[in-house]
């Protein structure tokens, strides 16, 4: 059976983070409204609908969570056609691992109507076999439910998959399956990333197809 790579999107693949970690802010500013700093913290533990509904009920919004969504997604949609680039050294990566016939699926809690444009600008959309979102399974990455569907839809076997992402409770979450992971710490602390983490690199720029095999040995 072929090996099973999961990459995780945003601040893995794409150079897209500090889209996300003012996103909160620039929506609320949209509606003169003052955000609080530690809210960012909570929203990467959740799903991109369970962060909105956090978001309603945090600020007491006026609009449904559907307009909420909407209204995100029209922002984001915006940054991700104008300003987000894939990081150095992904387009080789992946067509080294494409050539040797590895499966790549894409794992986020991005949106697809906001991922698939983006990929197919950068020419990356090729590359990978299925992409498996957050928003249409209803389960955040945080949750190892999210890997045990992963498993039953693609009959994938454990000891065949490996991780790769820079959301520490996404590698925690993989990690108590026992999935290989490897931690892309973007600069944060790695020792929290070394608790999850069968390899921790600061960039994807780091990883290579030995380095991945040397997981599973």
């Amino acid at each position: 059976m072929n090996k099973t790579i999961l990459f995780d999107a945003d601040g893995t693949l794409l150079d897209s983070l500090w889209v996300w970690n003012n996103l909160t802010k620039d929506y609320l500013n949209s509606l003169n409204i003052t955000s609080k700093t530690e809210i960012n913290e909570q929203l990467w533990k959740l799903s991109f609908e369970e962060g909105v509904k956090l978001i309603k009920k945090e600020y007491n919004i006026e609009y449904k969570v559907v307009e909420i969504i909407n209204q995100f997604l029209s922002l984001l949609k915006l940054r991700y056609e104008t300003d987000v680039k894939p990081f150095d050294g992904v387009t080789h990566l992946l067509n080294s691992l494409k050539k040797n016939n590895y499966k790549l699926i894409i794992v986020s809690a991005s949106n697809r109507d906001i991922l698939i444009p983006c990929f197919k600008k950068h020419d990356l959309y090729k590359y990978f076999d299925s992409f498996f979102l957050e928003d249409e399974i209803g389960i955040s990455k945080s949750d190892n439910r999210f890997f045990k569907e992963l498993i039953n839809q693609y009959n994938l076997k454990l000891d065949n998959i490996i991780l790769i992402d820079d959301n520490i409770h996404a590698l925690e979450s993989a990690h108590s399956l026992s999935i290989k992971t490897i931690g892309i710490t973007n600069g944060k602390d790695k020792w929290d990333f070394d608790l999850f983490s069968d390899l921790v690199v600061n960039n994807i720029g780091e990883i290579n197809e030995e380095s991945i095999n040397n997981c599973w040995k």
